[in-house]
């Protein structure tokens, strides 16, 4: 049973748990949404009430409510008694990495045809819906569900499911750049003083924090969202976008200064972004996203502006895949849904492959480079031979 009618309002009161309390002056409000709408400059303390008839056949017995995935702290009340909380309020509010949760209602409170469900709420100032602390956790929205504690346990696990099955493609290709980054840092051992293969596998390896975060942060509770390994997952997903930029500057020589002071520029504002995971500064969303999505595009198209006299097509072709990932970011911003597909439970996200070939063809660049170059030198020291003799 889906429970829809709620009414919000702002502010912090204990009375607004009890279930006599007149609510009729709040705003009527949709179900409780996870992230709670934009990041706002200020942290704040939200309350939803929505009165239930419980149907005859559930009265007096054991019932459960299923919660939706909820940033970042929130109590949960059935008429007036709380029945669950995620994270903690004392001695500030703090809470894990946002789950699909299910919290059990002893049968001595259902036996009232009636109901009263209330839930305090504290949202975080500052932005912390990063791509970085939920993989395989896609949230599956749904309206908080009340029902048997059984069935509620089963229909969020299933969720629990949805959610890393939607995920896939992004951790396979989590798992691809890792073989990509591992394939880097082998051929540079081979090949010492090869910076190229140095960064490219760096840039591999800070794409896929979320496949630590699964590990990390998720098989436990205990790590609250904004604290130090989190912040570490992001500000190392961020950064890869800086050595992208590096990448691009030993792709292309001629701009090598220009992508250098981009990549500076680049580097001061996603570690200012990622420290808003800890500082709560919010407000900033819309100018970091303007600066950083159309920013990065802005300059890879100068790269290919400088390649294309040299007709160099493999490595327009890196450059235009790294452009492609950043350009659908930008679009984002007017329109969300833009390169997302779903397939059922299937979630694809255009972005996937832009990445991958970005990583395969910069290998390839790279790889053809140093050969090029070793048969160069290879004709040089048998010139130098045949001139000796």
């Amino acid at each position: 049973l889906e429970i829809n009618n709620w009414r919000m309002h702002e502010g912090d009161d204990p009375a607004w748990a009890r279930p006599d309390y007149d609510d009729s002056r709040w705003e009527a409000s949709p179900a409780p949404a996870r992230t709670g709408g934009p990041a706002k400059a200020y942290a704040e303390t939200i309350w939803y009430r929505a009165t239930i008839a419980i149907p005859p056949g559930l009265s007096g017995r054991d019932l459960a409510i299923g919660m939706p995935m909820l940033d970042e702290v929130y109590t949960l009340y059935f008429d007036g008694v709380p029945v669950g909380q995620f994270g903690h309020w004392e001695p500030r509010p703090a809470g894990p990495v946002p789950r699909h949760k299910f919290f059990q209602i002893p049968s001595s409170l259902t036996s009232e045809k009636t109901a009263q469900i209330a839930i305090r709420r504290w949202l975080g100032g500052g932005e912390a819906n990063y791509l970085a602390l939920y993989a395989a956790a896609r949230p599956v929205p749904h309206a908080p569900l009340l029902g048997l504690a059984s069935a509620i346990e089963d229909r969020e696990s299933l969720h629990v499911l949805q959610g890393g099955v939607a995920d896939l493609p992004w951790l396979l290709t989590y798992l691809v750049l890792l073989g990509a980054g591992l394939a880097c840092f082998a051929l540079y051992s081979l090949e010492r003083g090869g910076l190229n293969y140095l960064l490219l596998g760096i840039y591999c390896f800070f794409r896929v924090p979320p496949l630590f975060s699964i590990v990390l942060l998720r098989g436990s509770e205990s790590i609250m969202m904004r604290s130090a390994l989190p912040l570490v997952l992001v500000t190392l997903a961020n950064v890869s976008d800086v050595v992208a930029l590096l990448i691009a500057s030993r792709i292309c020589s001629r701009g090598r200064r220009f992508f250098g002071w981009a990549a500076a520029v680049a580097f001061v504002v996603e570690v200012f972004e990622s420290s808003t995971l800890l500082t709560q500064i919010g407000g900033t969303g819309l100018a970091y996203d303007y600066l950083t999505t159309l920013g990065y595009p802005a300059v890879l198209l100068v790269a290919v502006w400088l390649l294309w006299p040299e007709r160099k097509w493999g490595a327009i072709l890196t450059i235009l895949s790294l452009a492609w990932f950043n350009g659908i970011d930008f679009a984002r911003n007017f329109a969300p849904r833009f390169g997302r597909f779903n397939f059922g439970w299937l979630y694809l996200d255009s972005r996937i492959f832009g990445l991958i070939l970005f990583a395969f063809s910069t290998l390839f660049v790279f790889y053809a480079r140093a050969r090029d170059e070793q048969i160069r030198h290879r004709r040089m020291e048998d010139d130098l031979s045949a001139a000796r003799r």
